[in-house]
């Protein structure tokens, strides 16, 4: 439901609340009413949507759709793309991660499907299918469009993928005209709020004497939570270059952010690039379009956020916050469980390096006047690099550790779609076929028993290798083979009825079990097409959905070869 702005602006305060009370609350035991909360002078209701592999206006959905453009984002500083949207799109739940400032521990849009793994909604980006992981390669300001497919009459078109939800991103493109220069840049500076309150060094003494307590006394006053602490500078940049003409267009972004966190030596670079283009040929009959986008993220993060904060807070206070000069060592308490010197945690190195690539192309071939072909292709690329060195200060004998994630993907798909308006009906029929391969493959080593903090995780031999869980690889190869077919029908923009059947053939199923069948069904009634609503002026499009529908997530599986079961004994 969609109430018009310029009939809301006349009414009075009281009325405006006692009208949204009355419409957004009395339907809550019933069908659920569509809900369009945009103004309508952004979204009109032949707004373009992408609703998963198909195109259609908001008139044509049956299903439960939202979408969230530009000017509806948040505008704060934000360093991952799906901030961008937060709090705009009901039972959308956003966690931060603790492991690096761009990192996203889940992200919710459907509930939580799975009691293991593969929770998170599938993101794909023009086209890209993919994980949270990808979102790093997407500078915010690049963004047009979310479009958000929540309900399963609509996610079913992504069958074993789709039980998470669908978050469909959409790019800038460049635009006809001379080429132009846009420059967006941002500055912050992030600090503490406030702290726990603790005793002082002073006041720990005075307490001690008073009741008559021994205590380990080094004759400062240090506020260790302080002590740790830093004033955080933060910084985006992003320029883009675009232009075009009438059968072709371009542009090109580049982003930076630097983020310095609010406790020393923790911090993040990350620096994208996105480019697209576009080619109409032989007279309009191909279109085609091609892509590229990538990152490069260098995170620094705490290793223990619980041991560094708890100590921070309950370290003795009479420590100095400095190293011991002749030992060069902090001054530790032997006695004390679980709480260590929390500036020793600030020598831990802790390092992640992720470098993202992807390219794809798209060729649309117009058959017919209502008839299209679209060829669809992407290749991914990505790798993660981990490095960690726990000094002898806070670990017994030191620890080093070298981990390497890498991964592959390979899209294709090829699509016909057929659209055709005769009087009042509309028709729009889609049929697909999709192949996807991945490759993930992966190693770590571990060592211990270091007599030098010198060099770090950069001389591994130094140590010894850990006898439990020291190194370890992993390699699989999963591939996806899918089918879909989908049939939209609108009769005079009031009635619509969506129909869709994907069917999966995965690799991680057993060999009779490997297709899965998801359908869906839904309709639509378009309730401000009838004629009773002309009188009611206030409402813009009001519509009465119900649908069914069938979706998997494979997230969780993996497939498990039996050489992974081999250990070598002699």
């Amino acid at each position: 439901m969609t109430l018009n702005k310029y009939a809301m602006d006349k009414m009075q305060p009281i009325s405006q609340a006692l009208y949204s009370l009355l419409f957004l609350g009395c339907m809550g035991a019933g069908f659920p009413l569509y809900v369009q909360g945009q103004n309508v002078d952004e979204l009109p209701p032949d707004s373009i949507y992408n609703i998963g592999y198909a195109r259609g206006s908001l008139k044509n959905i049956s299903g439960s759709v939202e979408q969230i453009t530009e000017k509806q984002m948040n505008r704060e500083l934000i360093t991952n793309p799906l901030e961008a949207i937060q709090g705009r799109v009901p039972g959308l739940t956003i966690l931060k991660s603790n492991n690096g400032m761009a990192a996203l521990e889940s992200v919710r849009l459907r509930g939580t499907t799975s009691l293991t793994s593969g929770n998170d909604p599938l993101i794909i980006v023009d086209g890209v299918l993919g994980d949270l992981t990808m979102l790093t390669s997407v500078y915010p300001t690049d963004i047009e469009s979310f479009t958000i497919l929540k309900d399963a009459s609509e996610t079913a078109q992504y069958g074993s993928r789709g039980a998470s939800g669908v978050i469909n991103i959409v790019t800038k493109k460049g635009r006809a005209g001379k080429t132009r220069v846009n420059y967006n840049g941002s500055f912050g500076v992030s600090h503490a709020y406030r702290r726990l309150d603790m005793l002082s060094g002073t006041e720990y003494r005075k307490l001690a004497a008073e009741r008559g307590w021994n205590i380990l006394d080094k004759g400062y006053d240090t506020d260790f939570q302080k002590a740790i602490e830093q004033t955080g500078l933060q910084q985006n940049h992003n320029i883009a270059f675009y232009g075009g003409g009438a059968a072709s267009n371009y542009r090109v972004s580049l982003g930076f952010q630097n983020r310095e966190g609010v406790i020393q030596d923790e911090g993040m670079k990350l620096f994208t690039a996105n480019m697209n283009m576009s080619q109409k040929m032989l007279d309009g009959l191909i279109d085609c379009e091609l892509g590229l986008f990538g990152s490069m993220k260098r995170d620094r993060t705490l290793f223990d956020l619980q041991k560094t904060f708890y100590s921070a807070a309950a370290f003795n206070p009479t420590f100095p916050d400095f190293p011991d000069p002749e030992t060069g060592s902090w001054d530790q308490i032997t006695t004390a469980s679980q709480i260590t010197n929390p500036l020793a945690w600030m020598d831990v190195d802790n390092r992640e390096e992720t470098s993202y690539f992807s390219s794809h192309a798209r060729l649309t071939f117009h058959l017919l006047k209502d008839l299209k072909m679209v060829l669809f292709g992407s290749y991914t690329y990505s790798t993660t690099e981990n490095a960690q060195f726990l000094p002898t200060t806070v670990w017994a004998n030191g620890q080093a550790y070298r981990g390497n994630r890498k991964s592959e993907a390979l899209l294709g798909n090829l699509m016909l779609t057929y659209q055709k308006q005769l009087g009042a009906h509309f028709l729009d029929v889609l049929a697909l076929g999709e192949v996807e391969k991945n490759r993930f493959h992966g190693f770590y080593t571990t060592t211990t028993n270091f007599s030098s903090n010198e060099l770090g995780y950069h001389s591994l031999q130094g140590g010894a290798l850990r006898p439990w869980e020291g190194t370890g690889s992993y390699y699989e190869e999963p591939h996806l083979v899918s089918f879909l077919g989908r049939v939209n029908y609108t009769y005079d923009d009031r009635y619509v009825l969506t129909v869709n059947l994907r069917t999966d053939a995965s690799s991680k199923f057993g060999r009779n079990h490997k297709w899965g069948v998801f359908p869906s069904v839904s309709a639509a009634w378009n309730i401000t097409r009838e004629k009773f609503m002309r009188h009611f002026h206030l409402i813009d499009n009001l519509k009465l959905r119900l649908g069914y529908g069938l979706a998997g997530n494979q997230g969780g599986l993996i497939r498990i070869p039996l050489w992974r079961w081999y250990v070598r004994t002699g």
